[in-house]
């Protein structure tokens, strides 16, 4: 008797926990709560990682799956929030449509990420969502997605056999032996099989990655609503590391590295330099509702400010308008103003954008439309420096409307180097 009353209880709780999804209870009308995982289907075959002829490996990562975990969060019967997790980040995201579709007779559901003009479309049936991840400012983009409930894992499961170790420092090269050849910094914290990280470039991170290892190879992950990355690699017999980047759809990238705990990039305030005889940095232009600001007018006029050249659609520029806005609390003698190059050459629907992200954002400051984003026709409407280097560039002028220094890129809050660079930043402003 005792254990058909723990059996019954059991069940009770079970039926409760699962009631949209269970044939009794029926307590939540739409998604089941708790953790789900994600995938973006990128292609249907295996890649080959880059190496000498004679040793060449597949890597295998399931037909080219980028993996990623979220959460549905009920805050009450009727309304949802999804949380999506990369490594310590959290991405609270509560722009949710669900609903029966008449045509189909199917659960429908549409999660938007309105700050980076995204979104995903999905039917949802048996505790499964399948569709695809659009971008709306990419000619008829998207990528197959698909989720599960109830499952937590990245890529695979645990294993009981110890794997090798890629925690540390890494001295990194993007295609090397080409034009476009970079350096970066890997920099990695393992336990178990279970692996966290990112790359820092002379540019920027690349986030929050997070994935797993088995034996000598490890995969990496990270989607936000904005990119897709997908990082696979492993370590040689000489203690090397090569391995592959891909972001999206179409975008492959062969990076090597070795270890070294003492490598370094260059500073980022000499990456961006500025033309001679042209100090004054003055921006005039429109903000979301087509009203142009002018950085030496009114309350701007003798104040020390940061212009954060960035994009909407740019998720390190996220980081740094993050920052500033919290900077902006603990500094109100200091005008920030954020100068966007967005992905459209339509005017009106660049700021439509704008508008979106400000208020998505909540940012206390303006945001303006500097232009179209390829940096070639961003350095044009920038006649102060030599060329725009990097989404985000934070310049920072005096009183007087001059350049002080320039800080190209963003190492943000994933990084090690972040609570420098930002220590960079204030003390700059401190001086001045």
């Amino acid at each position: 008797m005792n254990k058909l009353k723990t059996l019954a209880l059991s069940l009770l709780v079970c039926c409760t926990y699962y009631g949209c999804v269970s044939p009794v209870g029926q307590e939540y009308k739409s998604l089941p709560p708790g953790n789900w995982r994600g995938v973006l289907y990128l292609d249907d075959q295996s890649r080959i990682l880059p190496s000498d002829k004679d040793q060449i490996e597949t890597i295998n990562n399931s037909e080219g799956e980028l993996p990623f975990n979220f959460e549905v969060v009920y805050d009450s019967p009727e309304k949802f929030h999804i949380v999506l997790k990369n490594g310590k980040e959290r991405i609270l995201v509560d722009d949710i449509y669900f609903g029966r579709d008449k045509a189909t007779a199917k659960d429908t559901l549409k999660i938007r990420f309105k700050e980076f003009d995204s979104y995903i479309d999905a039917i949802f049936e048996e505790r499964i969502m399948e569709g695809f991840w659009h971008v709306n400012y990419k000619n008829n983009y998207k990528i197959r997605f698909k989720a599960f409930h109830g499952d937590s894992i990245r890529f695979f499961q645990m294993s009981n056999e110890k794997p090798m170790d890629f925690s540390g420092r890494w001295a990194t090269t993007f295609s090397k032996g080409t034009e476009d050849e970079y350096p970066a910094i890997g920099v990695f914290e393992q336990r178990g099989n279970e692996l966290t990280g990112t790359f820092m470039t002379e540019t920027g991170d690349y986030r929050y990655l997070q994935g797993n290892v088995a034996h000598n190879k490890a995969w990496l992950s990270c989607f936000d609503g904005a990119h897709a990355y997908l990082f696979e690699a492993k370590i040689n017999a000489d203690k090397s590391m090569i391995g592959q980047y891909r972001s999206g759809l179409t975008f492959i990238e062969p990076f090597e590295g070795v270890r070294d705990e003492n490598v370094k990039l260059k500073d980022a305030t000499l990456l961006t330099t500025v033309k001679k005889g042209n100090t004054k940095f003055i921006v005039n232009h429109p903000n979301e509702n087509g009203e142009i600001i002018n950085s030496s007018e009114g309350k701007y006029k003798g104040k020390v400010k940061i212009i954060e050249i960035m994009g909407t659609w740019c998720p390190n520029c996220k980081d740094a308008t993050t920052y500033l806005r919290e900077l902006l609390t603990k500094n109100d003698s200091i005008e920030v103003i954020s100068m966007a190059f967005e992905r459209y050459r339509d005017k009106d629907k660049s700021l439509t954008q704008l508008k979106r992200y400000k208020e998505k954002s909540g940012l206390p400051f303006e945001i303006v439309l500097g232009g179209y984003y390829d940096k070639k026709d961003a350095s044009l409407q920038l006649p102060q420096i030599e060329k725009l280097v990097s989404y985000p560039t934070l310049i920072i002028v005096d009183r007087n409307d001059n350049i002080v220094k320039i800080f190209t890129g963003f190492y943000g809050p994933a990084t090690p180097e972040y609570k420098n660079f930002i220590h960079d930043i204030e003390e700059t402003i401190n001086m001045l």
